[in-house]
């Protein structure tokens, strides 16, 4: 039974190792890049194509929506109204990305692929490998930074590395 079992974890374990740090390199890169990027594109929408419009209609739903202290205070800090009609485009955008999540979601995935490609690219190049190196060496000098980054860095190597690099792990 045992024998068996460990026959069956040798198979199954590479398989779902892979898919697991697959699904966690995606979130990573999903969490930590594409979502803010998809905020920045939301943002630049609301403020350069001026998009999607707020009608005075929106702006009396959301006045009505908000409580008296709510309403009166947004009226003492903002007399002409420019900030709650940002703020509902706001509200009006987030609803409306929503409504499109998929598509769209996939903007900042892509920009955040294509950026990291770039660095890649540079780093590729002379200088980049000079500084990056550099960079590197200082790391490797600050404190607590110097004890953990020489692990993950190797760890990162082989699984992303050459097989030159794969060969070094140990």
């Amino acid at each position: 039974m045992r024998g068996l079992f460990f026959r069956g974890l040798k198979i199954l374990l590479p398989t779902v190792l892979t898919i697991w740090i697959l699904v966690a390199a995606y979130g990573f890169v999903r969490n930590n890049f594409a979502a803010p990027i998809n905020a920045g594109v939301r943002e630049l929408i609301v403020h350069v194509v001026d998009f999607p419009r707020v009608s005075e209609a929106d702006i009396e739903m959301a006045k009505a929506d908000m409580t008296a202290a709510e309403r009166a205070s947004w009226e003492s800090s903002d007399p002409s109204g420019e900030r709650l009609r940002e703020a509902v485009q706001r509200t009006k955008m987030q609803q409306w990305w929503e409504r499109y999540r998929i598509g769209l979601d996939l903007i900042g995935l892509v920009i955040a692929v294509a950026l990291i490609c770039a660095v890649g690219l540079a780093l590729s190049s002379l200088i980049g490998k000079q500084l990056y190196a550099r960079g590197e060496a200082l790391l490797q000098k600050m404190p607590l930074i110097k004890h953990v980054y020489p692990s993950v860095k190797q760890v990162t190597d082989f699984l992303v590395g050459s097989d030159s690099q794969k060969m070094r792990f140990n």
